[in-house]
């Protein structure tokens, strides 16, 4: 039997291109698989000894320890813990514990999909899932009514994330919603807000985000903008167009995407200055 996919093509961590340029995942499909840098490779270790910590409930890891990370034997390398990785743990493990703590409904590193879209008998896409780091929901004794909680640990540090309205989260909230809906019906019945959590300890400012927003609103998002987005990209007769913007800092097809030329060319002529005119 073949092995589920780790990495969806229309990945959510990637939401932010291929919502704003629906011909970008294409070109992903014309380039080897990306190598791990030493960033992501130090962020996975951070995300694993997180999950770890929550499932013994002890964070036992002392600083100068060494993991192997990667999913390839032949690329692994050997990541070191830190005092600032630790640290950065420690934030994660007693947030989610104490929140963990109050609801009654939680999963700790749960893959999400978001299937549940396609529930008019049409076919959902296979390439559309995530990992959720934690979601979980309850708090009616608390606010009279259940709020959805869904948390991300971003490792990163020299780029703040931001939580409102981020298309990563918003996309693990609908998929959590329908497992909410499946497995809790009782509780998803009374749930009438999502609230969406960044930990991110390393990027400066507060390191911790939220963003409350009712599910209603969440529902008509991924009704009216997710789901038609996939299903253009998805659509073999779709004439896409590439679209260069702020959302291609971190897209791998950089170095690629005509788009992305253009608006550099763009970009360097207007900052020209006025009194610079071409030589007749």
């Amino acid at each position: 039997m073949a092995s589920k996919p780790k990495h969806a093509l229309l990945a959510p961590s990637k939401s932010e291109i291929w919502l704003n340029c629906l011909a970008a995942p294409s070109l992903w499909a014309q380039l080897p698989p990306p190598i791990a840098g030493f960033a992501a490779n130090e962020g996975t270790l951070a995300h694993t000894l997180c999950e770890a910590a929550l499932r013994i409930d002890d964070i036992p890891w002392t600083p100068g320890m060494k993991f192997m990370v990667g999913d390839d034997p032949q690329t692994k390398v050997e990541i070191e813990v830190t005092n600032d990785m630790l640290n950065a743990v420690q934030l994660y493990v007693t947030l989610v514990s104490d929140l963990r703590a109050k609801l009654v409904w939680s999963y700790v590193e749960q893959r999400l999909d978001i299937s549940g879209l396609w529930n008019n008998g049409a076919q959902a896409p296979p390439d559309v899932f995530g990992t959720g780091d934690f979601i979980g929901c309850g708090d009616e004794h608390q606010v009279g009514w259940n709020i959805l909680y869904v948390v991300d640990l971003k490792y990163g540090r020299g780029h703040g994330v931001n939580v409102e309205e981020n298309s990563q989260l918003m996309i693990y909230a609908v998929g959590a919603w329908y497992k909410l809906l499946n497995e809790r019906p009782d509780l998803a019945k009374n749930t009438k807000l999502v609230t969406l959590v960044i930990v991110q300890p390393r990027a400066g400012g507060a390191p911790v985000r939220t963003w409350t927003v009712p599910v209603a609103e969440i529902l008509v998002w991924s009704s009216m903008v997710l789901k038609p987005t996939i299903d253009a990209i998805n659509d073999p007769h779709e004439a896409l167009e590439l679209n260069a913007g702020r959302h291609c800092y971190f897209c791998q097809a950089g170095p690629i995407c005509p788009a992305l030329k253009a608006l550099k060319l763009v970009n360097a002529l207007d900052s020209l200055p006025e009194w610079v005119e071409e030589e007749v």
